[in-house]
């Protein structure tokens, strides 16, 4: 039986002993003594375990239906629990509602609330439990039984690279070799320019295919053509990798095929939602922080000569900073370095930037700053006056952090997708490594919480930020 087969077959056995184990043990549970001792007694139509089999047998109808529609049952080794404890979740609220109201309807509702309670929990664990057990045994079946060949069409040293990479592993796939239009050398067989006008290269695809970015039109159609007169596995891979796959759409528009990118919710209504939480929370905690904006700014000034904001470069120049579709910014911040020494940066200290060739500046130990910047710097107190610019709507609480013009201008073009949204006093980059990460990686993680919005990832966010800030300074 073929792996797909087999995968699918044995989540229906499995799942349909684990709902109905599930059923029976509420049910017998719910009877006994020790169930009896703190809740009330069971009415007198309590069911009869014949009678309970078949509402059982209806039940799992019910739930089976739900879970084909919730794709519960879809060949996908790569996907999350995550999402399969979501599916899960579904179906299990389709199935039980579904049946909750067929019998309220009837006006003979059959099971108790408890035994509907205990078997949702039931069913939800043991299910994802099974799934856990069955994908760690099926991913273990195709990485070495049921491995299949690969073929890559290419004319891109850098995606074949990527493939490469995998060390001759592409998802459970051996790579036999590459065609091309010549020997790109990266160390896996070249299996020559490919001629489907050759029955010898014909012959030879037998295979699943991967195609790495654009080929000629014309061999590209027959691939694809081959690939379906075959039932040959067909994959093609984009040069453009920027965009997240839960945005791009295969539509059939203008009379052909066509990717649509849609709009993530960040760009969208519910966005209202991040607007409205950022000026709730930006007011609270100004209002809370209310006896900080009246020391600080004393003890700043005791410490050390200048303003109590970062507001003035070497020149005299204000500040600024490239926010929300590179409209510049005043971002308030609190001075923790001795004035006129923004420059140094670049110059006398250029040497201890431990950000190498990223268009970003870090010094290693950094003798501008002054005393109590050290302390501010340390607890991130310096960053809390952009709670303003939060409230003003310049910032927001979550979202890529904003850098100086002149960091900017060494930005690539890709880079500059994370000035589709208002900057943030936090993000994802942050909570995720900050000054350890490289540049890109951090270009990556905003972009996925750009495409990726929501406003419980922003709250998971902000509590990342305070416990980092805590343990950091605790540890």
């Amino acid at each position: 039986m073929h792996l797909k087969s087999r995968f699918v077959v044995s989540l229906l056995l499995v799942d349909f002993v684990t709902v109905m184990l599930a059923l029976f043990v509420s049910y017998f549970f719910r009877g006994s003594d020790f169930a009896l001792t703190f809740l009330a007694p069971v009415a007198d139509n309590y069911l009869e375990s014949i009678v309970f089999i078949k509402y059982s047998f209806k039940f799992y109808t019910l739930f089976l239906f739900s879970a084909v529609m919730a794709g519960l049952y879809k060949f996908n080794l790569l996907e999350s629990f995550v999402s399969q404890a979501k599916a899960l979740v579904k179906s299990l609220f389709i199935a039980l509602s579904l049946f909750v109201f067929y019998y309220f309807f009837k006006r003979t509702f059959v099971f108790s609330r408890f035994v509907i309670l205990m078997t949702f929990c039931l069913v939800f664990l043991m299910i994802l439990l099974s799934r856990f057990v069955f994908y760690q045994y099926f991913k273990y079946l195709q990485k070495h039984k049921y491995r299949k060949s690969l073929v890559v069409f290419c004319n891109s040293s850098e995606l074949l690279n990527r493939v490469i990479a995998t060390n001759g592993v592409f998802d459970g796939y051996d790579l036999r070799g590459y065609y091309a239009d010549k020997n790109l050398k990266l160390g896996v067989k070249y299996l020559g320019k490919f001629n489907f006008n050759s029955k010898k290269h014909i012959n030879s695809l037998d295979f699943s295919i991967l195609q790495l970015g654009n080929l000629n039109s014309e061999l590209e159609e027959w691939l694809l053509n081959r690939a379906r007169y075959n039932q040959l596995e067909y994959f093609y891979v984009s040069h453009m990798q920027v965009f997240n796959q839960k945005l791009l759409d295969l539509q059939s528009r203008f009379g052909l095929q066509s990717l649509h990118l849609t709009q993530t919710t960040i760009y969208q209504w519910p966005a209202l939602f991040k607007r409205f939480f950022d000026i709730i929370v930006s007011s609270v905690m100004l209002l809370i922080l209310l006896p900080v904006w009246f020391i600080l700014p004393i003890l700043i000034k005791l410490d050390s000569k200048g303003t109590v904001l970062f507001k003035y470069l070497d020149d005299g120049s204000v500040v600024k900073r490239v926010g929300y579709k590179g409209q510049l910014f005043y971002m308030l911040k609190y001075r923790t370095m001795k004035p006129k020494s923004h420059a140094m940066r670049y110059e006398q200290l250029s040497s201890q930037n431990t950000r190498g060739e990223s268009p970003l500046v870090k010094i290693t130990n950094d003798p501008r700053v002054t005393k109590l910047g050290k302390f501010l710097r340390k607890f991130d107190i310096d960053e809390l006056p952009q709670l303003w610019n939060v409230l003003k709507g310049d910032m927001s609480l979550v979202g890529p952090r904003p850098h100086l013009p002149e960091e900017v201008s060494k930005y690539k073009k890709h880079h500059n997708f994370v000035f589709t949204v208002k900057p943030g006093i936090t993000g994802l980059s942050q909570v995720s490594g900050r000054c350890k990460l490289d540049f890109e990686k951090e270009i990556e993680l905003d972009t996925y919480y750009i495409e990726n919005w929501s406003l419980w990832l922003d709250i998971k966010i902000l509590i990342r930020t305070i416990k980092i800030v805590l343990i950091k300074n605790n540890s």
